[in-house]
């Protein structure tokens, strides 16, 4: 059970280490400056880097989820034995 336990909170990291890249991303896409003509380039480096790590938040999300539900059902069972 401590692998799993493990391994869950490997990706409650991750997750969270994402969403703080999210969030400075999300500040740089609010400078009203990256959405002139000039910047177009630069606009679009940010906005697929935003989808990229979205997509990444989603997978690690259903992944994280799965492990703590295998992780609970290993508990109950367990807690049943007893």
């Amino acid at each position: 059970m401590a692998p799993l336990r493990k391994h869950a909170d490997k990706l409650e990291k991750q997750l969270d280490t994402i969403q703080k890249e999210l969030t400075a991303l999300e500040t740089v896409l609010a400078d009203n400056s990256l959405y002139e003509q000039a910047q177009k380039d630069q606009l679009k480096q940010h906005l697929s880097k935003q989808s990229e790590l979205l997509q990444q938040q989603a997978q690690l999300e259903e992944t994280w989820l799965n492990s703590l539900e295998e992780l609970e059902a290993l508990q109950s069972e367990l807690e049943a034995n007893l």
